[in-house]
């Protein structure tokens, strides 16, 4: 059997399972978000029209730690988790850029 309900998120109705799940969730991603999981040289093309329209470097990079990561022969990659132009990939790029790490 299936159980299921709804949480509805106010101040006025005090602590709430089902937040407090979210939240510990929350925090284990934004633990994982901050974790090294590949490395490379190439200047990565996170473009909207390449990502968007073609193959990608980016696009390639990414499924295939995935694939690593998971231990699987194939990967699968939806192009609109790829949000972000990554600029060249070298360390002084890297050093002035702290979204890069």
């Amino acid at each position: 059997m299936i159980r299921h309900c709804r949480c509805y998120v106010s101040p006025r109705c005090g602590p709430c399972l089902g937040l407090q799940i979210v939240e510990q969730y929350m925090k284990l991603m934004g633990e994982k978000m901050d974790e090294e999981i590949g490395e490379t040289l190439e200047e990565l093309d996170g473009r909207f029209q390449t990502v968007r329209n073609r193959e990608s470097n980016l696009g390639n990079f990414v499924a295939d730690v995935w694939r690593r990561a998971a231990g699987a022969e194939i990967a699968i990659l939806n192009s609109g988790s790829l949000r972000w132009v990554l600029p060249c990939c070298t360390s002084a790029a890297m050093q002035s850029d702290p979204r890069v790490s």
